[in-house]
């Protein structure tokens, strides 16, 4: 029995390393033989009963059951760690099994850095403890040709510290930006962005950035965006400059955040900053935008005009609220929501839109602009609006109801403006004049046309 426990204590330690339920079904050979040996013994002890005789003979058995234990316990860790693919338990690797591995690291004193337009160099410090492989991904606008002349100092790599070394020559057109990646068996331990400031002449007049080419890389700017990465950061006075930012591609939640400082729309400094200034924004080749935020342009003091894409759902509440600049506005087909003061308090004249187009909900006040639109189109479904949504003036007001059985109180009922009624001109179907001019509420616009 002492040969058996001695045998379970070793099997223990092994199934700590080692699968446990492999282990018990390689313990079933040596136990059988460990049970036939100790039958044995007990016929021997039995049936002689000379003590000499027997304790020579217990003697030699115990001999026989220590050579069993042993060989025992090799056949199972042999046949254990053979299942596992590792090398058997032994004095001289179980402590270098079980020391620490240490993770391969790269460390760097910066991950962001900016470099003038008219080139420069580059300095970034680093700690690391393998030997690792350098990458660099360039990233341009997709709209205008870039020469990229560069060049890379990687410090020793033999040693735990060194500085990594980086130069761009001028740049000639918008922002652009580097990714330099430091890697080690396919795996990348580390990033470094570097941006080039745009050259000012590239920020005059019209602008066009395309930003698709940014899809893998979009979030690991900082907190900087795309286009602020073309137009440059906090580059007031070259923003002022660019008379129209036509943008292709999509747009992240950090873009129109810029977008809101680059048209004054942002805090106080924002406004104050772009004062003076006059952008046209095209925004009409933007691609997955269904929402326009609410208040997301509002106050905005450098909003001459906006185009909006098409695929665009909703446009937020007070969205272009006081946009005191704000004359031509362009909302595609697509648009089925103007949330409440969408379009309030601004200068607008020009509103693009389609003639009675499918609008499900136009908000209270959407269109109180205090000025005189070119035309606007009442919405086909009475339910998308009440008596709260047409606060507005127009020069022609569209209406497309043309009722088949000429009964004029089937019409919707809506309230005008008092100077609406008497300065705007209606226009209805052709051959339903008589059916307006007998409704409750369109009977009351002194000026009403067929077209």
């Amino acid at each position: 029995w002492q040969h058996a426990v001695s045998l379970t204590i070793m099997l223990s330690s092994i199934a700590e390393k080692y699968d446990f339920i492999l282990c018990f079904a390689r313990f079933t050979l040596p136990l059988s033989m460990l049970s036939i040996c100790l039958l044995m013994h007990a016929y021997f002890s039995y049936f002689y009963d000379e003590i000499d005789y027997l304790y020579k003979q217990q003697i030699k058995m115990n001999k026989i059951l220590t050579a069993l234990v042993i060989a025992a316990t090799l056949f199972v860790a042999s046949s254990c760690s053979s299942e596992n693919g590792e090398d058997p338990i032994t004095p001289d690797n179980h402590q270098e099994q079980n020391k620490p591995t240490v993770k391969p690291y790269v460390t760097l004193s910066q991950t962001e850095a900016t470099i003038p337009f008219d080139g420069g160099n580059l300095n970034v410090n680093m700690k690391y403890n393998v030997n690792f492989d350098v990458s660099v991904t360039y990233f341009a606008n997709s709209y205008t040709h870039q020469e990229w002349k560069d060049n890379i100092a990687v410090p020793v790599k033999n040693v735990t510290a060194g500085t990594l070394s980086y130069s761009l020559n001028k740049n000639d057109g918008v922002g652009r930006i580097v990714k330099i990646d430091f890697t080690y068996k396919d795996s990348v331990l580390n990033s470094l962005y570097v941006r080039q400031m745009p050259n000012p002449s590239a920020l005059k007049g019209k602008v066009i950035v395309g930003t698709s080419i940014f899809d893998s890389a979009g979030e690991g700017f900082g907190d900087v965006s795309v286009l602020e990465c073309y137009l440059g950061k906090d580059n007031v006075d070259n923003w002022k400059n660019i008379k129209t930012l036509q943008v292709w591609g999509p747009l992240r939640q950090k873009d129109l955040d810029f977008l809101k400082k680059l048209v004054g729309s942002g805090d106080f400094t924002d406004r104050a900053n772009m004062s003076g200034a006059h952008i046209n924004l095209d925004l009409s080749n933007v691609k997955g935008m269904e929402k326009l935020p609410n208040k997301e342009f509002q106050g905005a003091t450098a909003l001459d005009s906006i185009a909006l894409p098409e695929g665009l759902k909703e446009i937020g509440a007070s969205a272009f609220d006081m946009c005191e600049s704000l004359k031509h506005a362009n909302v595609p087909w697509s648009v089925k929501v103007i949330g409440n003061y969408a379009f309030s308090n601004c200068t607008l004249t020009d509103l693009q839109t389609i003639k009675g187009n499918d609008l499900e909900d136009i908000g209270q006040y959407a269109f109180a602009t205090n000025t005189i639109l070119d035309s606007f189109g009442l919405p086909f479904d009475p339910k998308a609006f009440d008596r709260y949504s047409f606060i507005l003036r127009a020069k022609k007001i569209y209406a497309p109801w043309n009722n088949d059985n000429a009964d004029a109180s089937l019409l919707p009922k809506i309230d005008f403006l008092k100077k609406t009624y008497e300065s705007d001109t209606l226009v209805v179907p052709k051959g339903s004049l008589n059916l307006y001019k007998s409704s409750e509420t369109f009977s009351k616009f002194k000026n009403i046309m067929e077209e």
